[in-house]
């Protein structure tokens, strides 16, 4: 399994934001995120945006399956983690 790179949020306007390009690969805005409590998305073209509003500092695993068009690429994997 590859290693994983964590992400951190940042910080704006009391929330916690993360945005992810997905020019590189499009088909990432099609997933279903599992995502925890105080956690929402938002896809804006090529950016894949994760906010939390929930109290304290978030700390979370966010895991969702991978669109049928990357099964080839995602061999043997049906869940993609960040």
């Amino acid at each position: 399994m590859a290693a994983l790179n964590p992400q951190n949020m940042t910080l704006v306007d009391g929330s916690y934001i993360l945005e992810l390009d997905l020019s590189a690969c499009p088909d990432l805005a099609q997933i279903s995120w599992d995502l925890p409590s105080g956690f929402s998305q938002s896809v804006s073209g090529t950016t894949l945006t994760f906010t939390y509003t929930g109290t304290g500092t978030p700390t979370a695993e966010i895991k969702g399956i991978a669109p049928t068009s990357m099964v080839g690429v995602l061999k043997n994997s049906e869940n993609l983690t960040i």
